[in-house]
């Protein structure tokens, strides 16, 4: 007889998976660090308005290309090249520093490394995609515990709209779920981390990745 179990230990990869993954919008972004005449910068990215997330900071990055690229190192890498202006010699992604999950249906591959120039000017961001860059000296980040906000997310089961049509969801009441589940869920609670570096507001997902990078070299520093 076979036995399905002993199939899927022979498939099985060596490191663990995330689960849900393929529900998410996959995207990969790469930490760029430079060091210029002895300072070591973090560059970080304005998004051109009218684009996806448009006016809002971020790392080099982007959706996978699920046809084209060979793995998310090949997006992080491509979506570089293309925002910053500069060759492919000039960027040496060093790891991969881990996966991040957001709560808005997205799943993000960080990578982590160097981008070597000798000065700013070397940068040719593309306008399309980049409205300007900002390069934030790392000790920064170090130095600065960031701000943190407590949201609330709702996720509703049904609702009433604008008519009073009742409009479900998910049928858990007539799946015989607890009924706790039948109207609305409990409520999921999200923290928000806020850097503030002269004017520069880095908030969300890439304040996230920020603040774990730095509590990664803080255990390592001890």
């Amino acid at each position: 007889m076979e036995y399905f179990y002993n199939k899927l230990l022979n498939i099985l990869p060596d490191k663990p998976i995330l689960i849900g993954r393929d529900k998410n919008v996959k995207s990969a972004v790469f930490v760029p660090f430079i060091n210029i005449d002895g300072t070591e910068y973090l560059l970080l990215e304005k998004r051109a308005l009218g684009i996806r997330q448009g006016g809002e900071i971020c790392f080099p990055g982007g959706m996978i290309d699920l046809e084209n690229d060979e793995a998310p190192k090949a997006t992080a890498l491509r979506e570089t090249v293309e925002e910053l202006g500069i060759t492919e010699d000039k960027i040496q992604i060093d790891n991969h520093f881990g996966y991040l999950v957001a709560n808005i249906g997205a799943t993000l591959d960080v990578f982590l490394g160097t981008i070597k120039i000798e000065n700013f000017l070397q940068l040719n961001p593309n306008k399309k995609e980049v409205e300007n860059i900002y390069p934030v000296p790392f000790s920064f980040f170090v130095k600065t515990k960031p701000t943190s906000y407590l949201l609330e997310t709702e996720i509703k089961s049904m609702y009433y709209n604008e008519s009073g049509e009742k409009k479900v969801l998910f049928p858990a009441k007539e799946l015989g779920l607890p009924e706790k589940y039948h109207v609305s869920w409990p409520i999921r609670k999200t923290t928000v981390y806020v850097y503030n570096y002269e004017g520069i507001v880095i908030w969300g997902l890439t304040a996230e990745i920020i603040r774990e990078i730095t509590i990664f070299l803080e255990k390592g520093v001890k």
